[in-house]
């Protein structure tokens, strides 16, 4: 996961075999190095989906995942890997919340996952305006056994929170200098 200094902001999430298959006229890159490359290259969401778009992701060594793509604009995809074809899903609002699973597998992803469930209440609720606190106090109420950290993005100041380890009393804080 990671913001640039553009404002653009990729996560990863671990889901099921997308079952791909390798396009011989594509370049090969992992599943985390992509994200380096997003990060290192794209200022958009429409960027790093043509990034995405024109690489073989290789998942080996670690579970399939989906990433979810905003930018400063307020664009936002879930870019997910599935019955051999990439799927781009945009939001109509200028947020979008996944979890664990693939959501083009499905007509709907409400009640799919009752983690994914509470967030998208949440967000409509309030309409997608969550400050630091709310953000961690709704990533704390989801959190899985095994969450390793959650991080909020502030993507207009560059401003960055990190929770490690589910110790939501010791919020790292971070900034990223506009380019």
């Amino acid at each position: 996961d990671g913001m640039n200094e553009k404002g653009l902001a990729i996560a990863m999430a671990a889901v099921g075999p997308g079952n791909m298959e390798e396009d011989p006229d594509k370049d090969r890159i992992g599943s985390l190095g992509i994200i380096r490359l997003v990060l290192d290259s794209a200022a958009t969401v429409d960027e790093a989906v043509v990034l995405l778009s024109s690489y073989n992701i290789g998942f080996e060594g670690g579970p399939a995942l989906h990433y979810l793509i905003g930018d400063r604009a307020g664009d936002v995809v879930l870019v997910e890997f599935h019955e051999g074809s990439i799927h781009v899903i945009r939001s109509d609002t200028n947020w979008y919340q996944a979890s664990n699973f693939i959501e083009s597998a499905s007509d709907s992803p409400h009640g799919r996952c009752s983690r994914y469930d509470r967030v998208a209440e949440e967000l409509s609720d309030r309409k997608g305006d969550l400050d630091f606190e709310s953000a961690f106090s709704l990533l704390e109420e989801v959190a899985q056994i095994d969450t390793r950290w959650s991080v909020v993005y502030n993507q207009s100041s560059g401003e960055i929170r990190v929770v490690m380890g589910k110790s939501y009393e010791q919020v790292h804080a971070f900034e990223l200098a506009d380019d």
